[in-house]
């Protein structure tokens, strides 16, 4: 691990090859709520984004010192935060109410994710008004076309921006910018990596890493597109879940993975 640190803090920040992006497309629909769940009072020390800015800022400052430039206004690691077109009014502003939480304005970038059409389990339209189809952000999923459609690809590529952190803004838990995965990442010498969390019973609502046929492609199989069959099945090797591995939407890419997960769509 110490050696992984030691990669990343000289190798990625110091050069100012990072950038972060959090994905708040979420509204709170889970508790019932229609607001962007970051700005939400949970009665906590502070919010959510004031506990992702001091992890921010210590990489900046452990950056700046390995790289023996004293402090961390020499270092600079941007954040690119997707909103959605009902979340970015309040989250732009509560960013400027709180004067980008010690941030300069010039680090943080906002850009809005896509939106799907609402259909409802009978296969109708869900009307927002008798004229009007209802909308839904696109998912975490929308990222890359939103990235690609905002053109902030080629604003990456123009900051120097080689490494890419991408993660949801609900996860409290996240390390931002862990100097130990990007250092095992770079160590690695990969174009995507993932961090996973180990599925705790069959019927936990929770996205598996799978992988399409024999040789095929990892990817992203969701709990209701898994069959229940496929779901409960032990690995015989090592008593586990077959599929265990569980997607936390915790990822690291190159900016040219990036650039090309971005002509899919």
């Amino acid at each position: 691990m110490c050696e992984f640190r030691h990669i990343s803090s000289c190798s990625v920040p110091a050069k100012s090859h990072q950038k972060l992006v959090e994905q708040l497309q979420g509204q709170g629909l889970e508790v019932q709520i229609q607001k962007d769940v970051s700005i939400l009072d949970f009665h906590l020390a502070s919010p959510f984004f004031n506990f992702k800015l001091r992890e921010f800022l210590c990489v900046q400052r452990l950056a700046a010192q390995a790289s023996s430039e004293g402090s961390g206004s020499s270092v600079s690691i941007h954040w690119y935060i997707m909103t959605s077109p009902f979340t970015d009014e309040a989250t732009q502003k509560f960013f400027e109410n709180h004067k980008y939480f010690g941030l300069e304005a010039n680090q943080v970038t906002f850009f809005q994710q896509g939106t799907i059409p609402c259909v409802s389990n009978d296969g109708r339209f869900i009307m927002e008004t008798p004229f009007k189809v209802a909308k839904a952000p696109d998912g975490n999923g929308g990222v890359y076309s939103a990235l690609k459609y905002s053109k902030l690809l080629e604003d990456m590529a123009s900051r120097g921006i080689k490494y890419v952190d991408c993660y949801g803004v609900d996860n409290a838990l996240v390390r931002v910018a862990d100097p130990a995965f990007v250092g095992y990442f770079i160590d690695k010498g990969v174009a995507a990596a993932a961090k996973v969390v180990r599925k705790a019973y069959p019927q936990e609502k929770v996205g598996v890493f799978v992988r399409r046929g024999k040789g095929g492609p990892l990817t992203v199989v969701e709990y209701n597109e898994l069959d229940q069959s496929l779901a409960s099945a032990i690995n015989q090797q090592t008593g586990r879940l077959r599929f265990c591995w569980s997607n936390v939407c915790l990822h690291m890419f190159t900016l040219d993975f990036s650039k090309s997960s971005g002509k899919w769509p």
